[in-house]
């Protein structure tokens, strides 16, 4: 006789209810070692960018016998004159850019241009490199020519890949957007209180230094023509390029990029960075305050650094400030400037 009790196969509601938490806590587990991962890969992404801009910025020396001027600037006496540059436009003087010398016959009074403007050659992009028209005044002369066409130009290589904002930024509402770009060059330790003329001597007032970024004693400046034997400090100690966040000066007022409160979100008037704070010391996105000009990064405890070397390191952000300062000049005499260097 057959059994009256039949149990029906299949998990009960309780049975389910648990594996549904083992699933869960499973996940939970593993979803922060997944992001790790991710970040950890964008890291060596991150530092792969600034490695290729920094051995274009070494080819460029080898080939002209300089590094790429930081800045070109129109100047009359000591006084620079000119608007603010952005990696592809606000034209570079031609004879500069392929000679590695100041212009001397150019009419160059408000010509500007950076030094990532000058290494396109050397890190593949000639074709851009040919398009650009470096006797034009850039975007203030041509805002729909190829020099903006080319500023508004998303270039992987210049981006970290942790750093999600890919649009294009506005510093002022009468120039054209531009890309913004997270690679800047080392200008030095200096402030204000310490910029001089490029014969040495020191800057009086704050008229008398409007660009705050003419600096002697790192590897870029305005109208900079640093050699590889100018860096007595040593080319394995010394910092060529670092990565900062491409966003903007944020006063407290206000986060929300616009040019009434800050210089706008990130293509920002020089692509400089200065090593007197440690790495991601003013790291707030919040409306408070935030300085482009330097060393920040999207990678939680410190930020890459290439070196004169073409080396890339990660420096964290709790070494000695003035070990970080030593590591910024190119000729300050330091004998401490490695032990910054953790990775």
């Amino acid at each position: 006789m057959r059994s009256a009790h039949w149990r029906k196969e299949g998990f009960t509601l309780v049975e389910l209810l648990v594996v549904i938490a083992i699933i869960g806590i499973l996940i939970a587990l593993l979803l922060p070692a997944v992001q790790a991962a991710r970040e950890a890969a964008r890291r060596v992404h991150c530092s792969n960018n600034l490695k290729q801009l920094a051995v274009g910025c070494i080819n460029y020396e080898s080939a002209n016998g300089q590094f790429p001027p930081g800045e070109i600037h129109g100047h009359v006496g000591n006084v620079a004159v000119g608007g603010y540059s952005a990696y592809a436009g606000y034209g570079y003087c031609r004879s500069a850019v392929e000679s590695g010398q100041q212009p001397n016959h150019c009419e160059w009074a408000g010509q500007i241009g950076i030094w990532m403007n000058a290494i396109f050659p050397q890190i593949e992009l000639q074709a851009d490199y040919d398009r650009l028209d470096f006797e034009a005044r850039g975007q203030y002369a041509d805002p729909t020519g190829a020099n903006t066409e080319i500023s508004q130009k998303y270039y992987a290589g210049f981006k970290c890949p942790s750093d999600t904002f890919t649009g294009l930024v506005q510093w002022v509402s009468s120039l054209p957007p531009s890309q913004s770009v997270n690679y800047f060059a080392s200008a030095g330790d200096n402030e204000w209180s310490t910029l001089r003329h490029r014969d040495g001597t020191r800057y009086t007032t704050t008229q008398d230094a409007p660009n705050h970024a003419n600096a002697t004693n790192g590897v870029f400046y305005n109208d900079s023509t640093t050699r590889l034997s100018d860096i007595t400090d040593g080319a394995s100690s010394t910092a060529l390029l670092t990565e900062t966040w491409g966003r903007a000066y944020q006063f407290p007022t206000s986060d929300d990029g616009t040019a009434s409160d800050s210089y706008g979100h990130g293509m920002i008037c020089h692509m400089y960075a200065y090593f007197d704070w440690t790495p991601n010391s003013f790291r707030n996105f919040s409306g408070g305050y935030m300085h482009p000009w330097r060393i920040n990064s999207f990678h939680s405890g410190g930020a890459h650094v290439a070196l004169c070397d073409g080396s890339v390191h990660f420096v964290s952000e709790f070494v000695d400030r003035d070990v970080f300062k030593a590591l910024g000049t190119i000729n300050g005499g330091e004998t401490y400037a490695s032990q910054a260097l953790t990775e």
